[in-house]
């Protein structure tokens, strides 16, 4: 928000959705600082919901994912591309994408962080 001049969220989805545009570079920015630090270089992976669902772009992402994993130094950072779908910026239903690309992956283990309590 601070990025476009902002006080506070938007409370329209176009205005939810520059945000997100332009706080994207910030936060991998931020993610590179920080996994460079261990010798790690980060790889960013802007997906949707529908993405998934259509069998070439399904293939697409797991090819892309599965070469980032096979060089051994790069730590894919997956994120819903929120300037195209709007579900996460209605629902914050991130851990449904995650769970969708655990699943695409084969992954052994999902960790998902405990809902917020009020």
């Amino acid at each position: 928000m601070h990025l476009l001049g902002l006080d506070r969220r938007p409370e329209d989805l176009p205005g939810k959705q520059a945000c997100a545009a332009a706080g994207q570079p910030e936060l991998m920015r931020m993610y590179a600082t920080a996994f460079r630090r261990h010798g790690l270089i980060v790889a960013q992976l802007l997906l949707t919901h529908d993405d998934i669902d259509s069998r070439m772009r399904r293939q697409n992402a797991f090819n892309t994912i599965e070469r980032i994993l096979e060089a051994g130094n790069i730590v894919p950072i997956i994120n819903e591309n929120d300037t195209v779908a709007a579900e996460e910026l209605r629902f914050g239903d991130n851990d449904r994408l995650s769970a969708e690309v655990a699943q695409l992956v084969d992954a052994d283990v999902l960790l998902l962080p405990p809902p917020p309590t009020d």
